[in-house]
C-alpha cells in the first residue's frame, strides 16, 4: 500500500532515484536526491535513461574533476561515455525554495566522493532539522 501511495503522489521514474557512481559502479547521493525532491515535489535529475540522467547530474554538479573524485578513473565503466565540460550550477538557483540551511544540507550530500559525503548520523544533526 505505501509504494503504491508513494507513487500516487510523486511519479519518479527509477533511474531518477539513481545517482552517477551507482551507474558508474559506485555509492548513491540519495540523501541530497530526496530532501531536494521533497521540497520541490520534482525530480532532482530528471533524465528517463541512465544517459539522460548523468547528463543531468553533470549540468546540475558540474564536470567531476579527479580532484573532486579521486576514484573516478578507476571505476569500471569511466571511459565508455564522455560529456562536454559543465560547470555547476549554485544550488540555491537549483533550489530556490528551500532555506539556506536546506541548501547547505542538500550541497553536503550532493558530493561526488562519497568519502567526502555527510554521513546520515552527522546530517541529523545538521541545523535544517
Amino acid at each position: 500500500w505505501y509504494q503504491r501511495r508513494v507513487r500516487e503522489m510523486v511519479p519518479v521514474p527509477r533511474t531518477a532515484l539513481r545517482s552517477p557512481t551507482l551507474r558508474l559502479s559506485g555509492r548513491h547521493l540519495g540523501g541530497g536526491v530526496h530532501l531536494r525532491e521533497m521540497l520541490n515535489n520534482s525530480p532532482l535529475f530528471p533524465g528517463e535513461t541512465d544517459i539522460e540522467q548523468l547528463y543531468c547530474v553533470l549540468r546540475v554538479l558540474g564536470t567531476p574533476t579527479s580532484e573532486v573524485w579521486p576514484v573516478m578513473t578507476s571505476l569500471p565503466d569511466y571511459n565508455k561515455i564522455t560529456f562536454e565540460h559543465c560547470d555547476p550550477i549554485p544550488l540555491n538557483e537549483v533550489v530556490p525554495e528551500a532555506s539556506s540551511e536546506a541548501v547547505d544540507l542538500i550541497s553536503r550530500f550532493l558530493v561526488y566522493n562519497a568519502a567526502d559525503r555527510l554521513p546520515a548520523a552527522e546530517a541529523l544533526l545538521h541545523s535544517w532539522f
